[in-house]
């Protein structure tokens, strides 16, 4: 279905959210927007914690907080890497400033709850059948090649 310029449509609430992030950095990668959001929900956080909750290692999580830490792309920092009192060799999260401003903008957009669209068949009717299954147009493949030892 072609885009209609005369009838703009506003986005939903979570491509907005990643749109946010983007106007700041437009090469900003998922991951990084999923540690922000996991700190905003989650101050204090430990990398530790951070990365269960990411998924990925300690090691790619140090980037991903070094990254948000010095600034997104040139900017100010959104978030500030401390030591836990009780163990300095435990580093935790917490939303700079800015990263606070970020997450309030956020929350506004989260706060007008824009679903996703709605698929093409529940807009304009059911979507046209599936074309036909073509031929083979390559030769099935043969038995493996085995080696002779």
């Amino acid at each position: 279905m072609p885009i209609d310029a005369a009838r703009p449509r506003r986005r939903s609430s979570p491509l907005e959210i990643l749109e946010t992030f983007r106007r700041i950095d437009p090469e900003v990668a998922l991951k990084d927007v999923c540690a922000f959001l996991y700190v905003c929900e989650n101050e204090g956080i430990s990398v530790g914690e951070l990365a269960y909750l990411l998924g990925t290692s300690r090691s790619t999580t140090t980037r991903t907080v070094a990254y948000l830490a010095e600034g997104v792309a040139g900017g100010p920092p959104l978030v500030d890497l401390r030591p836990w009192p009780q163990d300095w060799r435990v580093k935790i999260v917490r939303l700079t400033a800015e990263g606070r401003a970020l997450r309030d903008r956020i929350n506004g957009v989260v706060a007008e709850a824009r679903p996703v669209a709605p698929a093409p068949e529940e807009e304009d009717g059911p979507l046209p059948a599936a074309p036909p299954a073509r031929t083979a147009l390559v030769r099935p493949v043969a038995a493996p090649y085995r080696a002779r030892h």
